[in-house]
């Protein structure tokens, strides 16, 4: 879709300029700070609408659905992600020997996304589950991974799991497999269309910051490569 316009929305700065940096085949692109429970976007704007492994940060999705069931055009797509219940389990089992009754995190579960799919007025939801397996050459290099990714926000207990990385790694020598260290993770995936039903505008709305990516990158003192 080369004269497609994107948009990327984020409620962090830093996360944004990230997204500016590793996208020059996306532009023209628009970068947006805003929150998942009240885009910034005018009702039927959007013919597809993408979220990767964000839902798992929401308290609830509901507010979130019903948002894309608001900006999604009537027929346009909505694609998302998410940790399933499955994930991350080999650490868990480890993680109890350094964090022992740390609660197992609520990652999402297929069924009930389903419903809140349909419950928020989207059409013909379809969910699905990966499962991927990944192995690390160490405890440090599996936890430095997820730290980056944001994933280890979603961890009970992560805390004990750095400050006590050598009993963690101890811990996880059960589960290694020809010198390298398992970790799987269960991936939902559900799509969903636009209702063809109007909605009313959303009254009132919050305050919305819209910047282009130069101006971004300018305000950073970067520039493209």
């Amino acid at each position: 879709f080369p004269k497609a316009r994107v948009v990327g929305l984020d409620r962090s700065g830093a996360m944004l300029r990230r997204l500016l940096r590793r996208s020059k085949l996306l532009r023209p692109l628009q970068a947006v700070c805003g929150d998942l429970s009240a885009l910034p976007l005018a009702g039927a704007s959007v013919d597809l609408a993408v979220s990767n492994l964000a839902i798992d940060f929401l308290d609830d999705p509901m507010p979130f659905f019903r948002e894309v069931r608001r900006v999604l055009r009537p027929g346009g797509l909505f694609l998302f992600s998410a940790y399933g219940q499955g994930s991350l389990a080999e650490l868990l089992e480890a993680g109890r020997a350094v964090a022992p009754g740390a609660p197992a995190p609520e990652f999402s579960d297929l069924v009930a996304l389903g419903d809140a799919l349909a419950a928020a007025g989207l059409k013909e939801p379809v969910m699905d589950i990966e499962r991927i397996h990944l192995t690390y050459s160490s405890v440090a290099a599996m936890l430095d991974e997820l730290a980056v990714t944001g994933s280890s926000v979603l961890v009970p207990g992560w805390g004990r799991y750095r400050a006590d990385s050598e009993a963690l790694a101890e811990a996880y020598r059960s589960s290694e497999s020809e010198g390298r260290l398992p970790l799987g993770f269960e991936i939902v995936i559900g799509t969903a269309f636009g209702s063809p039903d109007p909605l009313p505008p959303r009254p009132g709305g919050p305050d919305t910051v819209t910047v282009s990516v130069d101006s971004l990158l300018r305000s950073r003192g970067m520039g493209y490569d």
